[in-house]
């Protein structure tokens, strides 16, 4: 398609362009017409969706139809269009469903119900995934390309079941708040401080739905914390059966330590000196 024909259209608020054997919409100097609200571009040969060029217009569009192409992935780049409430239709393209599609999984995830338009889109690679529907997909299991570099395997790293809110050491202990990110089977909590050096467990305390915040009492913090030169707190989520779901790292935080008692510290050090003092006398 030549470069400026389809942003000449002024004032065209819909247009389809089905059924033309099309392979792309035009080169990088490409504009959609100013006032397009809604794109149709179904049963072509499209291999690639035009980012930037649906990217650009403003407001977003409200529908952008590609079913029935040969597109095997969406970019990360339309996420927020989605967000925006445009509406995507995919159905009947090859879809790759790997790690790159994560950050769409997620988001589909955490919609109130599944979206009719995303009901029907379906995994055409890996085979292992044997046809399945995007919507029944863990995360993780769609997994990186060996040749991925682990930069861009970190860009699409699986999503945590939960993030936190604020953590903080108050008169009482230690709190912390945090909210859920996936809709997904999510009952009980586990709170856990472990070493961070070697994850050995130091407290481990239960959390019941539908609570998002805790309390580890100040006793039971500054024995646990007593015990190691650094830690960390992480929260894990249950589902309703009450086993543990997925560990991400993003659900753990390095305690600071100013979180220490001047109690646990003084105990520290104190068992510091003595093994320096048995140290020597052997």
């Amino acid at each position: 398609m030549s470069a400026g024909v389809l942003g000449n259209l002024t004032s065209v608020r819909e247009l389809d362009l089905s059924h033309n054997e099309l392979e792309n919409l035009g080169d990088a100097s490409t504009k959609l017409p100013p006032l397009l609200r809604i794109l149709r571009v179904t049963d072509n040969r499209l291999k690639s969706l035009p980012t930037k060029l649906l990217t650009e217009i403003r407001p977003p569009l409200a529908v952008v139809d590609v079913r029935n192409n040969q597109i095997p992935t969406v970019d990360i780049a339309l996420l927020p269009m989605l967000m925006n409430r445009s509406v995507l239709h995919f159905t009947g393209n090859p879809l790759k469903c790997t790690c790159e599609v994560r950050p769409l999984r997620h988001w589909l995830g955490v919609q109130p119900q599944v979206l009719e338009e995303w009901k029907d889109v379906r995994c055409a690679e890996p085979e292992l995934l044997g046809n399945a529907t995007l919507v029944e997909v863990r995360e993780e299991r769609l997994t990186c390309p060996k040749e991925m570099s682990p930069a861009m395997q970190l860009r699409y790293d699986i999503s945590p079941d939960l993030k936190f809110r604020e953590m903080k050491r108050i008169k009482e202990g230690l709190a912390v708040s945090w909210f859920v990110t996936t809709n997904e089977d999510v009952g009980d909590f586990l709170l856990v401080i472990r070493e961070a050096k070697t994850g050995k467990e130091l407290l481990s305390e239960d959390v019941a739905f539908p609570l998002r915040n805790h309390v580890v009492d100040a006793e039971s913090l500054d024995e646990a914390l007593g015990k190691a030169s650094s830690a960390e707190l992480c929260i894990l989520a249950k589902d309703s059966l009450g086993d543990l779901r997925r560990w991400r790292a993003s659900q753990c935080r390095t305690l600071p330590a100013s979180f220490k008692s001047a109690a646990s510290t003084a105990v520290s050090s104190l068992l510091v000196c003595l093994s320096l003092l048995l140290v020597a006398f052997l």
